[in-house]
């Protein structure tokens, strides 16, 4: 056994574990022959001591709902207890004298809780109207029995001889058609109350928010109140009638022997509770994903509601659809088997981290050499969990935190099904049964049972194409039950009936917004460009149309094959992508999900534009002047575009940004690089207003978090020995954005910037030029005056290497000049070039006229002294570099 928390002396879980431990001790042999051994004595001693504090703790005088329903979850776990103790003390002979003594004080215990309520007027079910008629029925049979049980009681002392033959018609006349009474207006009722639990838990999974309180206590009260009911019905029998007491106690009723006729009485109403009880567990799993990965360890929950009960083990297994209906219909059946075939297989990771030996584990013969390469387990049809006792619930649960499941998908009928031409793309659907093994009050075991939601299971090989077409097949599939399935008990039914396409987009919607972690969802704007995309002729079948329960609008009508259906395309070239609507959803959600993309934020600050048509996005932006927006898009499957306006009026739309491009930059440095690119002024938002990039920059900190120096430590940046470290201060370097509109060589092959007369080579002037860098970023970089005087087109500064000042100087050290005369020289020719790094046309330089040539002719320095017949050895190096996306400092502010 394992408990949730230590044990305190006088903490709620210490009774409840001596009881655990007790009714496990009474089932096991008895260690001596005269009856209970010391052991058992003492924590016979002990429970009876507890038991009565507990029962003269017991309020009584209730004034509300509350207090009515905690008193009857008390009252019910203490008299079911002691019925349970009793029904184990005299079984296999008649009771010894120690035993005699201890039945005694349990009975009297027995008989206070009974004399509580006597004093309370019998209960009501909560049936809020709609099972009056069932609760009126059984109230009437119910107070007649009790007035039964207290007139034989009264004449116990004068019983006839024909005392069984008594007992033998209450039994059948009152006592068993009050219980078929009780049992179906219990039916009834507990159909609603778990069906609201089930649409609570389908919501969490939905929308992952939080169980509210009432469904769950509203299930609490009902079981409270059926172990009340019966409970008082029960100890009445079994401690005012004799009947077990007096029966055994009394020599003056030896002669009649009615225990027999009082045991059928009490089994009769411990087998109705126990059918009652049997669905009285909730599991909570799956918790937070509806697909379950093989292999992937995953914690596991399942709690009772039924809190009377005291639990021996759990035992846990994956079953199919078609076998979690069976145990659905025969829940309440007594006739129900204990094993059903598992889907998958169910492995435990053993919390110590000891790694089996695999030769010992194929001598067990339990599931041979099937270990996990992670934690070297054995996967198992079933995995057997001990009951934990959680504080929080008061009530016992099974709990694991490390378990995976493995495939093995047995189950036929259920593939040959999903290969239906109504279920193209569903994929198998799985529950989690759990069934404890629970102390029965008639002195055995009884099970209690219940399902888990549905949920997939995807192999590790589709997990990693996260939205590749198997994998949306599995969200897909969850999608869909969750939205459209219909509850029937605990079992969530597929429908393939069509859904409107108003239901559809509320369901996208919620999907959205939970797994994109946003605030803002999508609105019924970004749902028209995709309003007459759901269907094609392959995808559309009239039958189901027409047996949908709204065929007056077909067109309106969305069925499960139209979201899967690869209808939607881009073609580029010879490259063309087919994609269904459902992955291209799963790809823009991904890069939602991308840490690095910053698209959350600006999503929820309406900085960026749903899916709209590209015609109404350029109606927009041709209204402004220097503008930009950005949009959701499904060209490219799932990606991010962005539509410029440029100052000169000209409509660009720049190529559709993937998930995966996001990871090394983020949205925001995008924006700010295409706008320092572009000569944008402004982001076009969501709401239709215009914003300063100057003002996103502030507000978003863009750039903020890279430092202007980094100071870096290291011992083999200088010589020295290897114990001496020295710092070394570097200026950070970013990758910036620029967008390619031709080729980045195209501008050199230009006619119009070549210059038909060459200039005559005189002499080589010697030269040294600087590299030329961007300008650093601020808000005021995005002013209109600054703006003005930047040429859009331009793709970068071209950077001149200089080296050896003169060729007769190459082989010279004493006329290389000094880093000071460098310097010096760099400053006084810098004022020849533009703010591009490209020498201006009126510079007479020879040095700076002949870098213009070879970069307008795109001539490289080998080639020019080719043609000038300079040897190479003796030549000066003027490398020229024209980077497409270059690195340059980071942003700083002011």
């Amino acid at each position: 056994m394992t408990t949730a928390k230590s044990v305190s002396p006088n903490g709620p879980e210490n009774l409840h574990k001596l009881l655990y431990d007790l009714l496990c001790a009474l089932h096991s042999p008895r260690k001596t022959t005269e009856g209970l051994d010391d052991n058992l004595k003492e924590m016979l001693r002990q429970i009876i001591e507890v038991f009565g504090k507990k029962v003269q703790e017991l309020e009584w005088n209730v004034n509300n709902e509350d207090q009515m329903c905690s008193f009857q979850g008390q009252w019910g776990y203490l008299t079911w207890s002691i019925i349970s103790l009793m029904s184990r003390l005299g079984a296999g002979g008649r009771l010894t004298a120690v035993e005699k003594n201890i039945d005694e004080q349990l009975n009297t215990l027995l008989i206070t809780l009974v004399n509580k309520t006597q004093k309370i007027a019998t209960p009501r079910l909560r049936t809020k109207g709609y099972l009056d008629g069932y609760c009126n029925a059984f109230m009437q049979q119910y107070n007649a029995i009790l007035g039964t049980v207290h007139s034989m009681y009264s004449h116990l002392d004068k019983a006839p001889h024909s005392i069984e033959t008594t007992l033998t018609n209450f039994a059948e006349s009152q006592l068993r058609p009050c219980l078929e009474s009780f049992r179906e207006m219990c039916n009834q009722h507990s159909n609603i109350v778990n069906t609201e639990l089930r649409k609570a838990q389908l919501n969490r999974m939905a929308n992952f928010v939080r169980i509210p309180d009432e469904p769950g206590a509203e299930v609490v009260r009902y079981y409270n109140y059926v172990f009340y009911i019966l409970g008082a019905l029960a100890a009445r029998i079994q401690a005012f009638l004799g009947f077990r007491f007096e029966c055994l106690h009394s020599s003056s009723f030896l002669f009649a022997q009615p225990d027999p006729i009082i045991r059928r009485l009490l089994d009769m109403i411990i087998s109705t509770i126990e059918q009652l009880v049997s669905d009285g567990l909730f599991a909570s799993e799956p918790l937070t994903s509806s697909i379950l990965v093989t292999n992937n360890l995953f914690p596991f929950s399942c709690g009772c509601v039924a809190k009377a009960i005291t639990f021996k083990h759990f035992e846990v297994q994956i079953v199919s659809e078609d076998t979690a209906a069976a145990i659905q219909a025969g829940n309440k059946s007594a006739s129900l088997p204990g094993n059903f075939p598992s889907a998958a297989l169910l492995a435990m990771k053993p919390t110590s981290g000891v790694k089996r030996n695999n030769a010992t584990a194929n001598q067990s013969g339990e599931g041979g050499n099937t270990a996990h390469k992670k934690s070297d387990v054995n996967s198992k049809e079933a995995v057997c969990l001990g009951p934990t006792f959680s504080l929080e619930h008061a009530t016992w649960q099974a709990s694991y935190p490390h378990l995976l499941c493995t495939t093995r998908q047995r189950d036929a009928v259920l593939l040959d099904t999903r290969a239906g031409s109504q279920q193209v793309g569903k994929r198998p659907l799985f529950y989690f049964y759990i069934k404890g093994t629970a102390f029965s009050a008639s002195g055995g075991y009884f099970s209690v049972r219940s399902l888990s939601l549905p949920f997939a299971i995807a192999t590790r090989r589709n997990q990693d194409c996260q939205v590749q077409r198997m994998m949306s097949s599995y969200t897909a599939t969850c999608f869909w039950l969750y939205g459209t399935g219909k509850i029937d008990g605990l079992v969530l039914r597929w429908t393939d009936q069509p859904i409107e396409w108003r239901r559809l987009k509320e369901l996208i919607r919620e999907y959205f917004a939970v797994h994109g972690e946003v605030c803002r969802t999508l609105n019924d704007d970004d749902f028209i460009l995709l309003e007459n995309k759901m269907k094609c002729s392959e995808c559309t079948d009239e039958s189901m149309i027409e047996d949908s329960d709204d065929s007056t609008n077909p067109d309106r009508l969305i069925t499960f094959k139209n979201v899967l259906c690869p209808h939607l395309r881009s073609d580029y070239a010879t490259n063309g992508l087919r994609f269904s609507l459902w992955r291209g959803l799963l790809e823009v959600l991904q890069i939602f999900q991308e840490p690095r993309s910053s698209i959350r934020v600006l999503w929820d600050d309406f900085l960026i534009f749903g899916f709209i048509d590209i015609v109404n996005m350029t109606n927009l932006l041709m209204q402004h002047q220097s503008a930009m927006c950005i949009r959701l898009s499904l060209t490219y499957g799932g990606s991010i575009c962005f539509t410029l306006r440029t100052p000169q009026g000209e409509i660009v739309h720049m190529e559709p940004i993937e998930a995966k491009k996001f990871q090394a930059k983020n949205i925001k440095e995008y924006v700010v690089d295409l706008a320092q690119a572009q000569n944008i002024e402004y982001l076009l938002t969501a709401r239709q207003q215009l914003m300063r990039i100057s003002d996103i920059v502030e507000k978003y900190k863009i750039g903020s978090d890279i430092t202007t120096v980094k100071p870096k430590s290291s011992n083999v940046s200088h010589r020295g020995p290897v114990t001496m470290s020295n710092i070394v201060r570097y200026t950070p370097m970013r990758t910036v954005l620029v967008p390619c509109r031709q080729s980045p060589c195209s501008s050199l092959l230009d006619s119009s910037v070549l210059d038909p007369s060459p200039l005559p080579l005189s002499s080589a002037v010697p030269f040294c030029t600087s590299i030329p860098t961007s300008p650093i970023l601020t808000p005021s970089t995005f002013s209109s005056s600054h703006m003005q005087d930047v040429d859009p087109n331009t793709n970068g500064p071209a950077f001149i290497l200089p080296h050896y000042s003169h060729p007769q100087q190459a082989n010279n050290q004493h006329c290389i000049p000094s880093n000071q005369q460098l310097y010096e020289q760099e400053m006084k020719m810098q004022q020849h070039y533009d703010v591009n790094g490209i020498p201006s046309d009126n510079c007479s330089d020879f040095a700076l006229q002949l870098s213009r040539l070879m970069k307008s002719y795109g001539k490289s320095t080998s080639e020019v002294c080719e043609m000038l017949g300079y040897p190479m050895e003796a030549t000066p190096r003027y490398d020229i570099v024209q980077p497409y996306i270059h690195s340059q400092p980071p942003y700083e502010f002011i």
